[in-house]
């Protein structure tokens, strides 16, 4: 974990540092999320930051606790059941709607949760 959470801070640090050393890259207009322009970092910004790392850590802790103690193909229904949430989450908090294709991911999800359950 500490070695998968080091590269993801190196490589989003690397990826900052190209988007700030060549700003050509994000465009004349700065559209969309990852080639907006560079922004003041906020005191808000850094405590979410902290608090949705922290969150990140935790479950994958969990996560990888759990594949030590389960059968793999009984949790690994879990972990895709992030998927749903984040469906429901994305719904609930910014009005994101579920397109069809992924409805019927989460219902597969459902589906495969449920067979594994009855095995």
């Amino acid at each position: 974990m500490i070695w998968a959470f080091t590269a993801l801070g190196f490589l989003g640090a690397a990826g900052t540092a190209v988007l700030v050393l060549v700003p050509e890259l994000a465009g004349a207009s700065g559209t969309g999320f990852v080639f907006r322009p560079w922004e003041p970092v906020t005191l808000e910004i850094l405590v979410w930051t902290a608090a949705v790392g922290l969150g990140a850590l935790g479950g994958v802790a969990f996560l990888t606790r759990s594949y030590q103690l389960a059968e793999a193909s009984y949790v690994a229904v879990f972990e895709y059941s992030l998927l749903i949430f984040g469906a429901f989450w994305g719904y609930l908090l910014f009005g994101q709607v579920v397109a069809t294709h992924g409805v019927v991911g989460i219902g597969l999800i459902l589906v495969s949760g449920i067979l594994i359950g009855w095995s």
